[in-house]
């Protein structure tokens, strides 16, 4: 019998991540009223798919119009009051400009982006 901290646990591949069902499912949170589990899924999808509005190798399956539509929806669906949502709600749309505007920029890499990325290309496989 192998001690608890060296068992083999199953593993996504990188790039994946669990969907939000799925965890909140074994949280002590799955009881929580329907505007709370609303505010915790975007969080996870803001933290986990979205990486705060940054596009990076693990996340690029996530950004992708349906989930940002997706996104937008839920926190479409949140009310306007009490006053603690209603803020919760206007930041979830301020990161939704930037998940946007992260989106846009990956799709539409302007002259100065696309030359970086030639010159960091360039330096990574130099030989030394």
């Amino acid at each position: 019998m192998k001690p608890f901290l060296e068992i083999d646990y199953d593993k996504l591949p990188k790039g994946k991540y669990y969907t939000f069902e799925s965890i909140i499912d074994t949280s002590k949170f799955k009881n929580a009223s329907p505007e709370v589990l609303t505010i915790v899924k975007l969080e996870y999808m803001l933290q986990i798919f979205f990486c705060n509005g940054i596009i990076i190798r693990d996340n690029i399956d996530y950004y992708t119009d349906e989930n940002i539509n997706n996104f937008e929806e839920l926190i479409l669906s949140l009310p306007d009051s009490p006053e603690s949502i209603k803020v919760v709600k206007n930041r979830f749309f301020n990161e939704l400009e930037k998940i946007k505007k992260s989106l846009e920029r990956y799709r539409n890499p302007s002259d100065n982006n696309l030359k970086a990325i030639e010159n960091l290309n360039t330096y990574l496989y130099m030989d030394y």
